[in-house]
């Protein structure tokens, strides 16, 4: 899903001066750019609550306010966090 997402936003630019991952509550908050030339407008929040499934499967990502230039790498990254991690700290012995 995220491949099809970064296919999609390669090449798009955004407007001058436009400002990135603000979080609810903190406006006028931007967050620093991950790159100085980065490679497309990722997603970057992964968390299972920005998933909509339909029969089980990742179907849409959805909830876009974090959303600001980086990497394909860096926004995978950030779903393996989400995907891997917590579910492996869930798992019990």
């Amino acid at each position: 899903m995220s491949g099809c997402l970064h296919d999609t936003a390669e090449g798009w630019e955004p407007l001058a001066g436009a400002v990135w991952g603000l979080i609810s509550g903190q406006d006028g908050v931007d967050v620093p750019a991950l790159f100085e030339r980065p490679e497309l407008v990722g997603h970057q929040d992964h968390c299972p609550g920005n998933v909509v499934f339909r029969s089980g499967l990742p179907a849409a990502l959805i909830d876009f306010d974090l959303a600001r230039p980086t990497s394909r790498v860096a926004d995978c990254v950030n779903a393996m966090y989400w995907w891997v991690l917590s579910r492996a700290t869930r798992i019990s012995p």
